[in-house]
C-alpha cells in the first residue's frame, strides 16, 4: 500500500460516510452514548472493588455480618467482651459514622456564625490511633493522649469554617439531632482521611465507649498476620454463635472491602449487585450499537462487491482494499470515541453526585481507556468482514445471489430485534418488580405516616436527664398545635413508628409448651398503641388493642412465629416468653402480617413479637423522647407541611425536622428505583 494513498482512502470514506449521512448519525450516536455507560459503569464498579483496599493493612481488617451472605451490621457487644481471650485478634475500633449540624462556635468571647453546616463525624475510641493513626498538622500533636479534652477536626472542615485563621482553642457547638452536648475545644487538626474509606470524617470525636450484651457495634477487627490466624478466628466465631443461638448463630468475619460491597455505610444510588446488573447493561447497550454498525457496514460492503471487484482487476491490493474500507469504520468509531469524552465530561460532576463516588482526575483517562477497548474490537471486526467481503468480491459481482443476501439482512435484523426486545422485556420486568414493592403490604404503615422533631441538646442536670426538646415542645404547646392542623388525623405523643426506624431489639424466646424447645425470635420494644393507624399493622387473626386496653400479659406475634409454633390458630394460646433472663406467661391476643419493613430485601428471618411496656420501661421512653408520631390525609400533605412551617416561623432559634415513611421507604429501594430508571432510559 502506497503511503500516498491515504489522502485518497481518507477521501473516499468520507464521502461515503456523506452519502449514508443518517446511517453514519445514529452509529455515531448510538456508539457514543453505550460508551459512556459503559465507561461511568465500569468507573463505578472500580471505585467500588477498590473501597477501603487503601487502608493500612486492609487484608487484615474485618467486620462482622450475623450470615454468610448478610451485610456487616454490627459487632455483638458480648463477642467484644471476648476479644481480650482471644490471640488472634490485634486490635478492634469503634468506627460510627454520624452526622452534626455546627451552628456556630466560639473564639473566646467571640461567636462564629456557622449557619448549620453539615460535617461527618467519626465516634470512635482510644484504639483507632494504633489501628489507622492520625496525621496532626496543627494544634496539640499528642491528641491521641488528650482527646477526652475535645475533638480534631479535618483540614478542609477548618478551611470552611474558618478560613485561614487558626481554630485551635475554639469552642465548636455540635448538635446531634436531640443528643448533642454543649461545645467541644478543638484540640488539633489533621490531614484529611483518605474519602476512598468507611473511616472518613470531619471530626473525630474519642469517647469511652461502653458495649453491652443484646448490642450490635460498628467495629473493625485487626487479625494477626496469617491464614491460620484468621481460619482460627473464623472458628471460634463459629462456636461462638453456635453457643448465643438466635439470631447470632451464623456469625461470620468479613472483609472490609466486602462489608462496604454488602452495604456498609453505602449511601449509593444502586446496590452492589445492581451496579453490576447496570455494567452488564451497559455492555449490552454496547453490543446493540455494535451490532447495529458492523451491520450497516457489511450491508454496505456488499453493495460496493462490484466496486471492490473492479479495484482489485486495476491493480489495488488486498491489503489496500481492506484499509479503504475500514477506514470508514475507523472515522465513525472515531467520531463516537470524541463525543462520548464529550458526554463523560458534561456528565462527570452529576455522575459523582449521583453515585455518591469521589472520582478524582481519572475519569477522562479511565474513559478513553475502556472506549478505545471497544473501538479496537470493533475494528478488528470491521476489518475481518472487509477481507471475508473482499475475498469473493469477484465471484459475488458476476454471480450475486438475492437470497444470500436477503439471508443475511434477515439474520441481522433478527439479531438487532432479539437484542431490543430483550432490553424491553427486562425493562417491563423492572418496573413491574418496582410497582410490586411499592403496592405489596410489608405489614406497616408507611405511606401517610410522618415524625415531627425538635433537635435541641439534652443534659444532665443534678443526676437527672433533661430533655431539651421535649420541654420547649410542651411550654410552647407544640403538640396541641400540631393535633389542631386540618388534615392531620392521629397524633402519638411518645413512641416512634417502624416508618422512622424507632424501635429497640432485645432477645426473645417463646415456646408454646414448656417441654418444649424455645423458639429465638426478636422482641420490639418501644410499641405504645398497637390498635393505632399511626403503626398500621395488618392483622391476620384477632383484634389490636388500643393503648389504655393494652395488658401487661397480653403478646401480640407476627405470622412466622406463629407457625413456628404450630399453630393454625393462635389467639387465646397461653405460650412461655423468656426476656432480659426471665420467664413469664403470656396469652397470644392477636397475630398480625410478618412486618419487612427494616429490610424489604429479605425474609423476615428475625422474627418479631411485642409486649406491652412496664411502667420503667415507658417513663424512659417517654423522658427521652423528641419527636412526634402522626398520620395525615395523604391529598393535603403539602398544605400540613406548609401550615406546621407557619407553626414553627415564632421560633427561628428551633432547629426543627419532618421525617416521613414514604421517605424512609423509598431510600430503601432507592437502588431499584434508579435502576429501573437506567433501564428505562437506555431501552428508549
Amino acid at each position: 500500500m502506497k503511503r500516498n494513498l491515504l489522502p485518497h482512502y481518507l477521501t473516499v470514506a468520507l464521502r461515503n460516510l456523506r452519502h449514508y449521512r443518517t446511517q453514519s448519525i445514529i452509529s455515531i450516536v448510538g456508539l457514543a452514548v453505550g460508551f459512556v455507560c459503559l465507561a461511568l459503569s465500569a468507573l463505578w464498579l472500580r471505585y467500588e472493588n477498590t473501597f477501603n483496599t487503601d487502608l493500612p493493612d486492609a487484608d487484615r481488617l474485618y467486620m462482622i455480618a450475623l450470615s454468610e451472605h448478610g451485610s456487616a451490621s454490627g459487632t455483638p457487644g458480648e463477642l467484644l467482651m471476648k476479644y481480650a481471650e482471644m490471640p488472634e485478634v490485634e486490635g478492634a475500633a469503634n468506627v460510627s459514622i454520624g452526622w452534626c449540624t455546627l451552628p456556630f462556635s466560639f473564639d473566646g468571647d467571640k461567636r462564629i456564625d456557622h449557619s448549620g453546616l453539615e460535617a461527618s463525624v467519626l465516634m470512635t475510641d482510644s484504639c483507632f490511633f494504633s489501628l489507622f493513626g492520625l496525621n496532626i498538622v496543627q494544634g496539640d500533636r499528642h491528641f491521641r493522649e488528650h482527646w477526652h479534652e475535645g475533638i480534631a477536626i479535618s483540614s478542609s472542615l477548618a478551611r470552611r469554617l474558618y478560613g485561614s485563621e487558626n481554630p485551635v482553642g475554639c469552642s465548636l457547638m455540635m448538635n446531634y439531632g436531640g443528643g448533642a452536648g454543649s461545645g467541644r475545644e478543638i484540640l488539633a487538626i489533621f490531614d484529611d482521611l483518605d474519602p476512598h474509606t468507611d473511616i472518613y470524617a470531619d471530626i473525630i470525636d474519642v469517647q469511652d465507649v461502653r458495649y453491652n450484651e443484646g448490642t450490635l457495634q460498628p467495629y473493625i477487627t485487626k487479625l494477626h498476620p496469617g491464614r491460620e490466624v484468621f481460619e482460627s478466628f473464623q472458628a471460634k466465631l463459629k462456636a461462638f454463635g453456635t453457643e448465643k443461638g438466635g439470631f447470632l448463630k451464623d456469625i461470620t468475619p468479613v472483609s472490609v472491602t466486602d462489608a462496604h460491597r454488602r452495604g456498609y455505610k453505602s449511601d449509593g444510588s444502586l446496590s452492589y449487585d445492581h451496579l453490576r446488573a447496570f455494567l452488564f447493561i451497559s455492555i449490552m447497550l454496547v453490543a446493540c450499537a455494535l451490532v447495529n454498525f458492523i451491520t450497516l457496514f457489511v450491508n454496505r460492503l456488499r453493495m460496493r462487491r462490484r466496486e471492490m471487484a473492479l479495484r482489485l482487476v486495476h491493480g489495488e491490493t488486498g491489503l489496500g482494499l481492506v484499509v479503504l474500507f475500514s477506514m470508514e469504520a475507523l472515522l465513525v468509531l472515531l467520531g463516537a470515541t470524541v463525543l462520548g469524552l464529550v458526554g463523560v465530561w458534561l456528565l462527570r460532576d452529576v455522575f459523582a453526585s449521583y453515585a455518591d463516588i469521589r472520582t478524582g482526575g481519572y475519569v477522562l483517562s479511565w474513559s478513553l481507556v475502556f472506549m478505545m477497548l471497544a473501538m479496537l474490537l470493533c475494528l478488528a471486526v470491521c476489518a475481518c468482514a472487509a477481507i471475508v467481503v473482499k475475498n469473493h468480491a469477484i465471484n459475488r459481482s458476476i454471480t450475486t445471489n438475492p437470497r444470500a443476501s436477503h439471508t443475511f439482512m434477515g439474520v441481522s435484523t433478527g439479531v438487532q430485534l432479539a437484542i431490543g426486545l430483550t432490553f424491553v422485556f427486562c425493562a417491563v420486568m423492572m418496573l413491574k418488580q418496582f410497582h410490586h414493592l411499592r403496592a405489596y403490604d410489608w405489614g406497616v404503615n408507611y405511606k401517610n405516616v410522618a415524625i415531627f422533631h425538635i433537635d435541641l441538646p439534652s443534659y444532665y442536670e443534678d443526676g437527672q436527664f433533661v430533655n431539651t426538646s421535649r420541654k420547649e415542645m410542651n411550654d410552647k404547646g407544640l403538640i396541641p398545635k400540631l393535633r389542631a392542623i386540618p388534615g392531620v388525623e392521629e397524633v402519638m405523643e411518645h413512641g416512634r413508628t417502624f416508618a422512622a426506624y424507632g424501635f429497640s431489639i432485645e432477645a426473645f424466646n417463646i415456646r408454646l409448651r414448656p417441654k418444649d424447645e424455645w423458639t429465638s425470635v426478636t422482641l420490639w420494644r418501644g410499641v405504645f398503641d398497637p390498635g393505632s393507624p399511626i403503626n398500621g399493622f395488618t392483622t391476620v387473626e384477632g383484634t389490636l388493642p388500643r393503648e389504655a386496653d393494652w395488658l401487661p400479659d397480653q403478646l401480640i406475634i407476627t405470622e412466622t412465629i406463629r407457625d413456628q409454633l404450630g399453630l393454625t390458630s393462635a389467639v387465646g394460646q397461653t405460650v412461655e416468653y423468656q426476656a432480659n433472663d426471665d420467664t413469664f406467661t403470656g396469652t397470644i391476643i392477636a397475630v398480625i402480617r410478618d412486618i419487612f419493613f427494616h429490610d424489604v430485601h429479605i425474609d423476615p428471618k428475625i422474627y418479631c413479637a411485642f409486649r406491652p411496656l412496664n411502667p420503667r420501661e415507658k417513663e424512659l421512653i417517654e423522658s427521652r423522647t423528641n419527636y412526634v408520631s402522626f398520620t395525615y390525609y395523604t391529598k393535603q400533605k403539602a398544605d400540613v407541611v406548609r401550615r406546621i412551617r407557619e407553626m414553627m416561623e415564632p421560633y427561628p432559634d428551633l432547629p426543627w425536622g419532618l421525617e416521613f415513611g414514604e421517605d424512609n421507604f423509598s431510600y430503601q429501594i432507592r437502588s431499584e428505583e434508579n435502576l429501573s430508571r437506567l433501564l428505562t432510559a437506555v431501552t428508549a
